[in-house]
């Protein structure tokens, strides 16, 4: 019915595209993964190598030096294959060696595949390197560059057993052989990883990638490294991924620019069908508005980066409503089997760059502003896999789900919502906000609430 956002929505990838892959830490997975995914999507992938990758055996793979047979055999497998591997030889090894340069420009400027992945440096299995003078061998063409760490190298010394070319990665950082891997050596390595990426590639959009981040212990060590990171980064960075390559849905953060916080989606849930009041009960009156209209302005004056509304297909009048509004409306087609399918469309809707979601409700008017503003505060502190208010000690909403939770909302059936997976979340993920707004408790579900509300 409904998927999550993947690698290419979240890279920002154009319709073509030359990726260059360099560090440790994951970055043949991360490499393999993006192909998988566009080859999901009937995408024509070439992935390759400006140094030596392992023979992938899942995909074709060509090995040839001569490159008009390279563009000829290319040109006969991806008419019927999405991915295809390109290679100019095999070593004893079984790595396979990587075509010239010239040759995946020549490939990108005919256009014989929309995407060309590469791999252009080595780690022996590292999660942490130092580079040779030669290294990496980024093409100067690359639109995009992704330099990836991975995480557990944090903790780690600075030793043969640990890193790819201690010596070289002591000296490059600043730090003696033996010493311990912190976070300041940590972030002096991406940055110089980065630095050494955007002289090879000048124009390219650089994506940095910590991997590994289901090692990190909550947010707050991701965010630390981010901030530590981008308060002075060596150049431009287009935004900065934490991954978990092991898993289903691998991106846990995403930073962008400007880098202030986290973006927040805020998803206004309207595709109930009110069988209590016997009527749409978001369409009623409320000084002059309609139910609907006092939740959607107050979720305007959030903060949240965008705001959209999640409808049943027979609400054609909310699309008329909100025309104008800027407000984009999103067709729940499956509301009939409940709340779970309306947080589901939320996910899938809402921006690829979003950290965390506010699933509000259509039907709770009277909550003010600075219950949102609340949430989003206290969410961009401490990155919580759950945020929500409570009044006087009553939880209420709206509940504001971090992206690490949607695999488990994607799961829930029926009329399910945001606490269906409470329960598998450890409790020090989960904050509760007090707020001196009663209105995160009230919502109106009966004809005699209804009324009460008009008094009120």
């Amino acid at each position: 019915m409904f998927k999550l956002p993947g690698l290419r929505e979240i890279l920002g990838l154009g319709e073509r595209e030359i990726i260059s892959f360099y560090g440790a830490g994951g970055k043949t997975s991360f490499l393999l993964r993006l192909a998988e995914e566009l080859s999901q999507d009937n995408k024509k992938v070439i992935l390759t190598t400006t140094t030596k990758i392992f023979s992938q055996q899942k995909y074709p793979q060509i090995i040839t030096c001569d490159g008009d047979l390279a563009r000829e055999e290319l040109q006969r497998l991806l008419v019927r294959e999405n991915v295809v591997v390109l290679g100019s030889s095999l070593l004893p090894s079984g790595k396979i060696d990587g075509p010239k340069p010239s040759l995946i420009s020549r490939l990108h400027a005919e256009g014989i595949a929309p995407y060309i992945l590469i791999e252009a440096d080595g780690a022996n299995r590292r999660p942490i390197k130092g580079y040779a003078w030669h290294e990496p061998v980024i093409p100067s063409f690359s639109t995009i560059i992704v330099p990836l760490l991975g995480s557990d190298a944090l903790g780690l010394p600075i030793s043969e057993e640990h890193v790819h070319r201690p010596e070289l990665l002591a000296h490059q950082i600043g730090a003696a052989e033996g010493k311990t891997i912190g976070l300041e050596e940590f972030i002096r390595s991406l940055a110089f990883m980065l630095a050494r990426g955007q002289k090879q590639a000048p124009t390219a959009r650089a994506i940095p990638v910590i991997n590994k981040t289901d090692l990190l212990e909550g947010g707050d060590l991701a965010s630390n490294i981010a901030k530590a990171f981008l308060a002075s980064p060596p150049g431009d960075v287009y935004r900065l991924l934490f991954t978990a390559l092991a898993e289903d849905f691998p991106v846990h953060y995403i930073w962008e620019k400007p880098f202030a916080r986290p973006f927040i989606s805020c998803a206004v849930l309207a595709a109930g069908f009110s069988k209590r009041m016997g009527k749409d009960k978001l369409a009623l009156d409320l000084k002059g508005k309609t139910i609907l209209e006092h939740t959607v302005e107050s979720a305007r004056q959030s903060g949240a980066d965008e705001i959209f509304i999640v409808t049943r297909p027979e609400q054609e009048w909310i699309g008329r409503l909100f025309s104008t509004s800027g407000i984009r409306v999103v067709n729940n087609p499956y509301s009939a089997l409940g709340m779970s399918t309306s947080v589901q469309a939320a996910i899938s809707a809402s921006h690829p760059l979003t950290q965390g979601i506010i699933f509000a409700l259509g039907d709770q008017p009277l909550v003010d502003p600075g219950a949102y503003q609340a949430l989003i505060k206290s969410y961009s502190e401490g990155l919580d896999l759950v945020t929500y208010p409570h009044y006087l000690g009553k939880k209420g909403n709206p509940q504001l789900f971090d992206r690490r939770t949607w695999p488990l909302l994607m799961k829930l059936r029926g009329d399910q919502g945001g606490r269906g997976i409470i329960s598998q979340i450890p409790d020090k993920w989960i904050c509760g906000v007090e707020i001196p707004y009663s209105g995160v408790t009230e919502d109106i579900d009966t004809v005699e609430e209804y009324k009460r509300l008009l008094g009120q």
